[in-house]
């Protein structure tokens, strides 16, 4: 293995990621979606329970579409660090094409949270 994703999700996060266009952790997303900079939320199936609804709430009031994926190791490797629990998609583009791969299936590692399946792009 040549160390690359394979996954095309972990593969758009971590081209994100370089581009510094995601904002990692509950702290750095807390900022994005309250500059205004998220444009999709992305947090870890494994994610702890008060993270979980800490960003359900956050990602309501901001009006900003969250979806679940892989866990926190695979979203670490995506990223180059050991785990990661939650970050935010700060590039429209990125955000939409990452959506409509969770929403259409395209990872191995997805599944889009029940009810959360807004458009990356917001009615501001």
């Amino acid at each position: 293995m040549n160390g690359k994703p394979t996954d095309p999700v972990q593969g758009l996060v971590g081209i994100a990621r370089k581009g510094g266009n995601a904002s990692l952790g509950r702290t750095a997303v807390r900022e994005a979606l309250r500059d205004g900079r998220g444009h999709l939320v992305l947090l870890a199936r494994d994610a702890g329970a008060a993270l979980v609804d800490e960003m359900v709430e956050l990602t309501r009031r901001s009006r900003v579409p969250m979806m679940r994926f892989a866990g926190r190791e695979m979203l670490g490797r995506a990223l180059g660090r050991s785990e990661v629990s939650v970050l935010s998609i700060d590039d429209n583009g990125i955000a939409l094409a990452i959506q409509q791969k969770l929403e259409t299936g395209e990872t191995d590692a997805a599944r889009p949270d029940e009810g959360r399946q807004q458009s990356a792009r917001r009615n501001d």
